[in-house]
């Protein structure tokens, strides 16, 4: 009996082997967003507090160079969070569109997978069929021996 062999095994085997670079481009891309967040919330942090260091020096009154200076490296703050949230935004269209990629190479897999058993099933029943002809043919051949 001829073995089973499915004629678009090579393309399945690479939509599976492209579906899993893509599941580890995926992780990668969020532990990128992961970093980029992080960034984000510790610049916010350092506004946080060096805008309370502006609120302290102003209420105690200080020389003016230095409110000057704190102001500036605020604003310098405010310029990198800015900065920070554009790449946080980058890094989650990335994301998009690899789960894009992902949804529609898992979509093809599955069309290959269905293909594939549905070839398989039809393997069977031909088998099968093959099968009972050779039981019909040694059953005729027993019977006409039994004469």
């Amino acid at each position: 009996m001829p073995v089973f062999k499915f004629r678009y095994q090579n393309i399945l085997k690479l939509t599976e082997d492209k579906e899993m670079k893509l599941k580890g481009d995926l992780s990668k891309a969020y532990d990128e967003l992961y970093l980029e967040k992080r960034k984000l919330d510790d610049l916010k942090s350092k506004r946080e507090n060096v805008s309370k260091l502006l609120k302290d020096k102003t209420s105690r009154g200080c020389n003016i160079a230095v409110l000057k200076s704190i102001n500036d490296y605020i604003k310098s703050l405010h310029f990198k969070i800015y900065i920070q949230r554009n790449r946080v935004a980058e890094k989650e269209k990335d994301i998009e569109i690899i789960k894009n990629k992902l949804f529609e190479m898992s979509k093809e897999k599955k069309i290959l997978e269905k293909l594939k058993e549905k070839r398989y099933e039809e393997y069977k029943f031909h088998i099968k069929l093959e099968e009972d002809k050779l039981i019909d043919q040694i059953v005729t051949f027993n019977s006409k021996l039994s004469r």
